[in-house]
């Protein structure tokens, strides 16, 4: 085990993200009813989480590409040869991240804002091209192709991955595979499993760059401490214009 990453691996998971499936649930009754009531030990677990994420020992890692960020997408199961529920498919897909690397996973779920977030840079280069092809997730024909994969990205559970590693960031896109499965290598997760006919499931998304995954990881560190909140008041009583403080122990 790495110390540098330790703090990772030390991590305890929270009940209500300890599934895909608990995950949405929890995320989607947080959306619906505004506040989310969890255990005071998940509460306590969620800030070991945030504080992890927000140290100055992860960020260098970071920094220095030894930690990227990885997802994987809703509805897992769509993949060619993967297991009939979503659950099950990402599991399948866990075991090819390789449990040396994996620091530390989580299952949780975005808002369409936040999706946005997380891809924004992509905006400007997707903003302009389409899907042309319908499909299960495009019944209009072309569509803009940022809205759909943001849409996308927030229709469902994810499952969060922290990647270790020297060159993270390559390692990882190289494990993933090319964004089109009939160009990726076939021993990749998108090589193996991926197909056209889904897109914009992808089924996994990785960091490009060390910068995308200090934004990334910055985005979901704070939908983390937007849900954390929301166990002790209702989310829209909190100012957008100032940071969320979190309280010492939880």
């Amino acid at each position: 085990m790495s110390a540098e990453t330790s703090i990772l691996r030390d991590l305890q998971t929270p009940d209500c993200f300890s599934s895909r499936t608990e995950a949405w649930k929890t995320i989607t009754q947080w959306r619906t009813c505004g506040l989310s009531p969890v255990s005071t030990s998940d509460r306590q677990k969620i800030v070991d989480i945030i504080t992890a994420l927000s140290s100055e020992e992860v960020n260098q890692m970071v920094t220095v590409g030894k930690l990227t960020i990885g997802l994987i997408k809703p509805n897992a199961h769509e993949g060619k040869d993967l297991p009939p529920t979503d659950e099950q498919a990402a599991e399948a897909i866990l075991g090819m991240v390789g449990r040396e690397r994996l620091a530390y996973h989580l299952h949780f779920g975005l808002g369409k804002t936040e999706a946005g977030l997380f891809y924004a840079p992509l905006r400007e280069e997707y903003q302009d091209k389409v899907m042309p092809q319908k499909n299960h997730y495009n019944n209009f024909g072309e569509f803009c192709l940022f809205d759909t994969m943001v849409r996308f990205t927030a229709s469902g559970p994810l499952t969060v991955l922290f990647i270790e590693g020297k060159d993270a960031v390559a390692n990882w896109r190289e494990t993933m595979g090319k964004t089109n499965p009939e160009q990726a290598g076939p021993n990749s997760i998108r090589g193996k499993h991926g197909l056209l006919d889904i897109m914009p499931n992808s089924l996994v998304h990785g960091s490009d760059s060390v910068e995308s995954a200090q934004r990334e990881k910055r985005v979901l560190t704070e939908a983390l401490m937007r849900f954390y909140i929301s166990t002790v008041i209702r989310p829209d009583q909190i100012p957008d214009s100032k940071p969320v403080v979190l309280p010492h122990g939880g």
